[in-house]
């Protein structure tokens, strides 16, 4: 399994889908900003190894037919990259200060992972014979009852803001001043918003990861690693790179706080959603 992952091939594609993801990023800050700079085209390339590596790691866990780990790969990306810090941006920061920019950030985050999942879905194969995600979500989803099911996503959901609130009120009084900054573009959210909105990303972190914690099939400390990967790369450590510049002090506070609540909201989701590696398995067809 060691010598899959670190071959030469494996490289090779995770270039490739960087050098991708890089012409991507630059396209975009040139259409936003008129021009492009060297430190633009080592941070997006940077991103793109990062990103590719988690992606690529985990599309090869998940022997399902082409339509269906594009169906996954997109709603976990879109989501965890895209659309929860489009959310966030509204009410946190200026640069999205109208509906018609968010809606246009969303459609354009829809967009790009889009061609990001069918890149990677392209580049990494598969190993092992094709099963039916149906199936294995049926027999998943059989498992609990209806209201255990529903106890469980509105836990995961929930989970998301204490996390969250904890961790950002242990760097706040380094981040504080430059959200009282007016210039810097940020702003801070009174209670009343930002409960539900954490509790609603909450709920879109628990949709958009249920398809890969039951599809993926690895053991307990792996599939902790994967979705923890997942959620930092693509939802903090890509986004910090390629995205708006920010102070590189407000960058290590945020980047450092985002980690921890990945980690702790991480173990939460696998303690309530990880599929059982031992459970009997779906018969080998396609969708």
């Amino acid at each position: 399994m060691t010598s899959r992952y670190a071959s030469i091939h494996f490289l090779a594609r995770v270039i490739c889908f960087s050098l991708i993801f890089t012409f991507i990023q630059l396209f975009l800050e040139y259409r936003r900003t008129d021009q492009i700079s060297i430190l633009s085209v080592i941070s997006n390339f940077i991103a793109g190894i990062f990103l590719a590596s988690v992606l690529g790691l985990m599309f090869v866990e998940l022997p399902f037919s082409r339509g269906i780990r594009i169906g996954i790969g997109w709603l976990a990306l879109f989501i965890i990259q895209e659309f929860s810090n489009i959310v966030e941006g509204y009410f946190f920061t200026t640069y999205l200060s109208t509906t018609y920019l968010f809606l246009a950030a969303s459609l354009v985050g829809l967009l790009v992972t889009f061609i990001e999942v069918l890149v990677v879905v392209i580049l990494f194969n598969p190993k092992g014979a094709v099963r039916s995600f149906r199936e294995g979500m049926r027999a998943y989803l059989g498992q609990r009852s209806w209201g255990s099911w529903i106890l469980r996503i509105g836990v995961g959901s929930v989970a998301y803001f204490p996390i969250y609130f904890a961790f950002g009120a242990l760097i706040s009084p380094f981040v504080l001043p430059y959200y009282q900054n007016s210039s810097m573009g940020l702003r801070i959210p009174s209670f009343a918003v930002m409960i539900p909105l954490e509790f609603a990303r909450g709920f879109l972190y628990v949709i958009a990861l249920f398809p890969l914690l039951v599809a993926l099939r690895t053991q307990r400390k792996h599939t902790y690693a994967a979705i923890v990967s997942l959620l930092y790369i693509a939802g903090a450590f890509v986004p910090f790179l390629s995205g708006p510049t920010l102070p590189v002090q407000l960058r290590i506070f945020h980047g450092s706080e985002i980690l921890a609540d990945c980690l702790a909201y991480g173990a939460v989701l696998v303690y309530l959603f990880r599929q059982n590696p031992n459970s009997e398995r779906p018969p080998n067809r396609t969708e």
